[in-house]
């Protein structure tokens, strides 16, 4: 299997290789996913969707079981058939949270993979699995281990399992039978004293030595029973590693290894659930209501959420205004490492103007104590907006434009300006035209585009006249 490396330190996605395959595979590649620490404690999921956005599968990543030792920071997945069902860019979107509910996304990052076209790719591919499906697949990888505790257990508790030499003779319930036959013995020796004792007037000194006798047996039982008690419970300081080293010790482990819940908690026994109200924000070290500002979300109307100016880490709500774009609702989550460095991420929906959209997402950082410009990690592609982009091109900030060219030429050259100011480099171009043809390492179906920092070039072979097309720029700046 093709594997592509890809690395998230925090908002930031880096990967070796940008082919994610050819168009009609499924799982033939996959992505190996090392998070930074920021990404620690939280679930994860990929979301995948094809070349035209579309056709969304979410893949759950969920670490090999090891007996409870799986690195949770690092994942191989799958590129899914859906994303590669369609040849050009398909894109993978990684969101971590905490909440129960995965729409409750804490971190979200998202990168583009290329498609390459396949002529013969006909044949429908095995679909992805559901979130569900995926996660009862991981559960059954665990019976493996949960077999072996309960296997473990029985053999300390009362042997039979042949999974260790001598288990049949170094158990609980051989001690215990044990201790039972050394209290017949002793039992039977004071008996044997009474009847000695009967006949004193005979033998004085053999009374004697039978109650010696017994005494002797009654001490054996006790040592026999404390040894019982040491393999079926602990507790008895008799050996050492006994409190982990004993029946009642391995049969909680395969209990808790199979999802049973702790064995006794706040005055409930056998299989314990938790319960709402078993903690309190203040046990486990969480701020009240489960924000880092230490309460619900604040409005940016309120002295109290100055986006600047936040002391802490947490969830604001209300309208920020980027360079000038007005917004209704937004979610902005703000995390803070110190007084010198953050990050905020702000979640939108549209107000009453400017170029935004539901579910687009912007983002900025706090560095050196000064706060970047803010950047959109999924612009909204208005027809000539510019939008600074979280992606790097050589280090600097890339910006992306959709500028409408207009008609194509017929068979002949046809030039416009992008009227886009300091342009330093062009990272990337890409254009559709009105009959749903996309643009392919710079051929459009007769019609090939070019750009410098002033125009827009389009040369075409064939009469082209009756189809108009939007390019996309992507470049750098030299005022950055």
């Amino acid at each position: 299997m093709r594997t592509i490396h890809v690395n998230i330190t925090g908002m930031f996605v880096q990967k070796d290789c940008k082919n994610g395959g050819v168009q009609g595979e499924g799982n033939a590649t996959q992505l190996h996913i090392t998070f930074d620490e920021t990404w620690k404690g939280y679930g994860k999921r990929v979301i995948w969707r094809n070349a035209q956005g579309e056709n969304p599968v979410a893949v759950v990543l969920i670490a090999a079981a090891a007996a409870g030792t799986a690195d949770t920071l690092t994942y191989d997945t799958p590129i899914p058939a859906e994303a590669l069902a369609l040849p050009g860019w398909c894109s993978f979107t990684v969101e971590g949270f905490q909440d129960a509910e995965t729409a409750s996304a804490m971190f979200s990052v998202r990168d583009v993979l290329q498609v390459m076209e396949n002529d013969g790719a006909n044949s429908p591919a095995e679909p992805t699995p559901s979130e569900s499906q995926q996660i009862l697949d991981a559960i059954a990888k665990n019976e493996e281990a949960v077999g072996a505790y309960a296997k473990e257990s029985k053999s300390w508790a009362v042997g039979g399992t042949e999974s260790r030499e001598g288990e049949d003779t170094d158990n609980a319930m051989y001690y215990a039978q044990q201790a039972e036959a050394s209290r017949k013995d002793a039992s039977e020796s004071a008996k044997s004293a009474s009847v000695s004792a009967g006949s004193a007037a005979a033998s004085a000194a053999a009374a004697a030595g039978s109650k010696a006798a017994a005494d002797k047996s009654a001490g054996v039982a006790k040592d026999s029973a404390i040894l019982s008690q040491s393999w079926a419970v602990g507790d008895t300081g008799t050996r050492e590693g006994e409190n982990t080293d004993n029946a009642r010790y391995w049969a909680q482990q395969a209990h808790m290894a199979a999802g049973g819940g702790v064995v006794s908690f706040n005055g409930r026994t056998g299989s314990v659930m938790p319960e709402k109200g078993d903690y309190t924000a203040s046990d486990v070290g969480a701020a009240p209501d489960g924000f880092g500002l230490g309460t619900s979300a604040i409005y940016t109307g309120s002295p109290d959420c100055d986006l600047d100016n936040i002391d802490g880490s947490g969830w604001c709500v209300g309208i920020p205004v980027i360079e000038g774009f007005s917004f209704g609702f937004s979610l902005v989550s703000h995390i803070k490492w110190n007084a010198n460095y953050a990050q905020q991420t702000a979640y939108l929906t549209p107000f009453t103007s400017g170029p935004a959209s539901y579910n687009s997402v912007i983002r900025r950082f706090k560095t050196n104590g000064n706060w970047e410009p803010w950047e959109w990690v999924n612009p909204t592609m208005k027809i000539g907006i510019e939008y600074r982009t979280t992606e790097r091109w050589n280090g600097k900030p890339v910006y992306a434009k959709l500028i409408d060219f207009g008609s194509l030429p017929n068979i002949s050259r046809k030039t416009i300006s992008h009227n886009i100011q300091n342009v330093q480099s062009i990272v990337d171009i890409a254009a559709t035209t009105s009959n749903g043809a996309i643009m392919n390492d710079m051929e459009l179906a007769g019609s090939n585009f070019t750009a410098n920092n002033s125009v827009i070039v389009c040369q075409s072979s064939v009469d082209q006249s009756s189809l108009t097309a939007k390019v996309l720029l992507k470049y750098t700046k030299t005022s950055d």
